[in-house]
């Protein structure tokens, strides 16, 4: 018979499996059970609130990811022991805030200073206790706010700073695919193509995630067609390769991300049974999930409904009158459903 203590890294190690393959409420599951046990010492219980925590982002359910992070952070950070446990949930924290920020007022400009604020006293209690080492994940998510918050040039070097210093010190935080596509799309928005190219030339094909395969093709996919003249023909084949991952990923953003971008390619393509079909899978992918991350959604399918309508238009106009009409009853359905979330109940 095993002992509580055996069922209890079982259950940690079955979670950190299924977190693995992008199986994301299953393993947030797998540690609630291994709490439930009451069998953990104080570093195993705080490690697993924090890989709960990550979990319950990835699932689109962030107050609950904020309320076991911040009592994670405020149990670890009173214990000099746990400094890797202080740091995790802190930053996991500034991400899942960051998240809803995103989701209700988007590039509001209050909250996105007061979150940049907090990243700077994260980066001086790094300081403090000597692990400026492990600041590239806070420096990953100061680009990404002061980028929202119209600071480009700023933002961009910073996550080249995010990058090399997760290259030279492994430190913890965000993958290292996370830290390449963000230089990559920064890059590539500020014209600097062929620095975006070398980055994407140095890791696309060290990626293992389906997620992490995703969002760098899609930058890829852009980066063709943004070239002058666009190389349409390998933007689409490159996007023709997004739902595949899809099939590996069970993430609604990333899914839909997957087909939104195959939708632009193959409309810039003309190939209108195709994107007609993807950018029905990307609006499906908004209207089936059921967590905060639906508002997000919502607004993200219908950028890409109006992006290929932008492109439709200028193609064969024999088509477009049909196009047009398909166009515009998705985008009527996405605002009938935004409309109907912002009801009052």
């Amino acid at each position: 018979m095993c002992t509580h203590f055996e069922d209890v890294r079982a259950l940690l190690f079955r979670a950190k499996t299924l977190e693995t393959d992008g199986k994301f409420a299953d393993a947030s599951e797998h540690y609630k059970r291994a709490f439930r046990t009451g069998d953990m010492d104080e570093a195993q219980r705080l490690g697993a609130q924090c890989d709960l925590g990550h979990n319950l982002i990835m699932e689109g359910r962030h107050d609950e990811a904020l309320a076991n992070l911040a009592e994670a952070h405020s149990t670890s950070r009173a214990n000099c022991d746990f400094l890797l446990e202080t740091f995790r949930a802190f930053y996991l924290e500034i991400d899942a805030l960051y998240r809803l920020h995103e989701i209700h007022s988007s590039d509001a400009e209050p909250g996105l200073l007061r979150l940049s604020s907090l990243i700077d006293e994260g980066l001086q209690w790094l300081n403090d206790v000597d692990k400026t080492a492990w600041s590239c994940a806070l420096l990953f998510l100061k680009s990404r706010i002061l980028w929202k918050l119209g600071r480009r040039d700023l933002a961009y070097e910073l996550s080249e700073k995010a990058l090399r210093q997760k290259e030279q010190f492994n430190c913890p935080g965000f993958a290292d695919e996370d830290h390449a596509t963000q230089v990559v799309k920064h890059a590539r928005l500020l014209g600097y193509r062929n620095r975006a190219f070398d980055v994407l030339a140095r890791y696309e094909h060290r990626v293992m995630s389906g997620i992490g395969r995703i969002r760098l093709l899609a930058q890829k996919v852009r980066l063709l067609l943004e070239l002058s003249p666009p190389d349409v023909c390998a933007a689409l084949d490159e996007a023709r390769r997004l739902p595949l991952f899809a099939q590996e990923v069970y993430r609604a953003r990333e899914q839909l991300i997957a087909f939104g971008e195959l939708a632009v390619a193959a409309a810039a393509a003309n190939s209108q049974n195709e994107w007609r079909a993807a950018l029905q899978k990307t609006v499906d992918c908004a209207l089936k999930d059921d967590t905060l991350d639906r508002k997000w959604l919502l607004r993200k399918s219908r950028s890409y409904v109006e992006e290929v309508s932008h492109i439709v238009d200028g193609k064969d106009m024999k088509r477009a009158k049909s196009s047009k009409r398909s166009l515009a009853s998705l985008i009527e359905r996405l605002d009938r459903e935004v409309a109907c979330r912002a009801a009052p109940k």
